[in-house]
């Protein structure tokens, strides 16, 4: 698969939360109206099982900004809500490092999951 875009492109809405804990139907402030997450796990690797408030066909960037570990995306994880969760083949990890690890999620209203468009 491959994304081509022949235009000027600018990103508004970023947020930049932190999280303390491994997190199930995570809503970060800010979410509904923001196109990258700029999320840093703190101290140790965070795991997240699902994301809630995403609306139909929305894409989202995230990325990893934290400096010591990785935020991970658990694949169909039962934690959380049935539409909050994610279709991954594996999960996906958002490891640390000087160019962050980074997803392009998008929420796909047909299956009611959210997919990686594309990550590490």
């Amino acid at each position: 698969m491959s994304l081509e875009v022949r235009a000027q492109t600018a990103f508004s809405g970023i947020i930049s939360p932190v999280i303390a804990a491994n997190q199930n139907d995570w809503a970060p402030a800010g979410l509904p109206t923001a196109t990258v997450v700029r999320v840093n796990g703190g101290a140790v690797n965070r795991t997240i099982t699902g994301i809630a408030g995403l609306s139909p066909d929305r894409l989202v960037f995230v990325v990893n900004v934290g400096t010591t570990n990785s935020v991970i995306f658990s694949d169909e994880n039962v934690l959380s809500l049935a539409a909050n969760r994610f279709a991954l083949a594996n999960g996906v990890n958002l490891s640390m490092s000087k160019s962050g690890g980074s997803a392009i999620l998008w929420y796909d209203s047909t299956t009611g999951r959210i997919r990686a468009l594309a990550h590490p």
